[in-house]
């Protein structure tokens, strides 16, 4: 089995084809493209460096902190608070409404409609 790799973007040579590669190698060069720290494996990045553009690691990019506040976090506590009334108040109804005892009327002018 021999499979393919094609790889094309800022961070790889162009029009440049390669022998061969092994595939524990694919690792530790997204590791590198990305700026990640690798994690110790079977592959090496030596053995595809050739294919980067630069040999330099690109620098993480952090990520900015929103400049306006957020109040999703108080909007999430008025909504769960809602929620948590709104079914206290229909558990409660349906409780009090089944322990009620039923309503008998026997007198039959009651029971006749106004019209």
């Amino acid at each position: 089995m021999h499979p393919v790799f094609v790889a094309r973007g800022p961070a790889f040579r162009r029009d440049y084809t390669k022998a061969s590669m092994r595939s524990v190698d694919l690792y530790p060069l997204m590791c590198n493209i990305l700026g990640l720290k690798s994690l110790p494996n079977n592959g090496s990045l030596s053995n595809v460096q050739d294919l980067l553009v630069e040999t330099s690691t690109p620098k993480p990019v952090v990520p900015l902190m929103p400049r306006e506040p957020s109040y999703a976090w108080a909007v999430g506590y008025i909504l769960g608070a809602a929620l948590v009334i709104g079914f206290l108040f229909i558990f409660v109804q349906q409780v009090t409404q089944r322990q009620l005892p039923p309503l008998h009327l026997s007198n039959s002018e009651i029971r006749q409609p106004l019209l």
